[in-house]
């Protein structure tokens, strides 16, 4: 039989290990941030399936500060804009990840391409 205090034990430390699981890849909404850190100018933009997309070019910001737009290398030289509601933030990993459906609506509607 298990003792009462052991078996309080292991429930407090329960849910601590379910948020260290959860917290291995955690994105926050990109346009939650009001100050990006200074990593996110080097942030691979990847598709939810792990899909190399692009690199970040440019952060557009709102009148708050909030990041509004942002701009992406992809292949072949092009830049596209992608909303900042339509992508997340992975700061430990220093990715942005995106649906395919928004990067496919953003490559439609491409900004510029490099000489």
């Amino acid at each position: 039989m298990t003792s009462k205090p052991a078996l309080m034990f292991a429930l407090f430390l329960m849910p601590a290990s379910v948020c260290a699981e959860e917290e291995a890849f955690a994105p926050m909404a990109l346009n939650s941030f009001t100050l990006l850190p200074r990593a996110f100018a080097s942030a691979k933009v990847m598709g939810q399936d792990g899909a190399l997309l692009g690199n970040i070019q440019i952060v557009q910001s709102d009148p708050a500060g909030k990041p509004d737009i942002i701009r992406i290398g992809v292949v072949g030289g092009k830049i596209v804009a992608l909303r900042s509601n339509d992508a997340s933030y992975e700061q430990k990993a220093n990715i942005v990840v995106t649906d395919m459906d928004a990067m496919k609506a953003a490559l439609a509607g491409v900004v510029s391409q490099s000489p």
